[in-house]
């Protein structure tokens, strides 16, 4: 896998949420035919810095949102600029 793959699904993955827009795990995975692996790892990658957080929990199923840091994280990546985010 390369830097550009993961940048391309990372940018996928965080536009699914955008507009305030809710996912789960198992339905960005099928949208984007992306392994589940992968859609679990970014998403508790995304959530620990801050740039998606969960909103809801059913059972094992989590409901995903796209937070400030978000929206900052994927202009970066579509602009390929560098930035620094500041989780708390």
């Amino acid at each position: 896998m390369t830097n550009e793959y993961a940048r391309q699904r990372l940018i996928e993955i965080l536009k699914r949420m955008e507009g305030g827009r809710m996912v789960t795990a198992y339905s960005l995975e099928r949208e984007l035919t992306i392994p589940r692996y992968f859609v679990l790892a970014a998403l508790n990658i995304l959530e620990a810095i801050g740039a998606i957080r969960a909103v809801a929990t059913v059972g094992k199923v989590k409901l995903y949102t796209l937070t400030e840091n978000g929206k900052t994280l994927l202009d970066a990546l579509q602009s390929n600029k560098a930035i620094r985010l500041v989780t708390e």
